[in-house]
């Protein structure tokens, strides 16, 4: 089996997997270099993307490796 990231976790498209948005402030703080504010993005929750299925699986298989102290 051959499993690419994308695979397992599908980046969102409107952060880019960032989880953040950065919206322009119209004040300048310093001359001449403009004002990000950041702000969590709302199709992701902040998360950059989300978890396929194939992807809660294995995150399942690691959490129980996990619990009974295989990993």
């Amino acid at each position: 089996m051959d499993l690419k990231f994308e695979d397992l976790f599908l980046t969102c498209p409107r952060c880019n997997g960032l989880g953040h948005l950065g919206e322009k402030r119209s004040a300048e703080p310093i001359p001449g270099v403009p004002a990000t504010h950041w702000v969590p993005c709302d199709d992701c929750k902040g998360q950059g993307g989300k978890m396929t299925r194939a992807g809660e699986a294995i995150l399942q298989f690691l959490s129980q490796l996990r619990s009974r102290n295989l990993l």
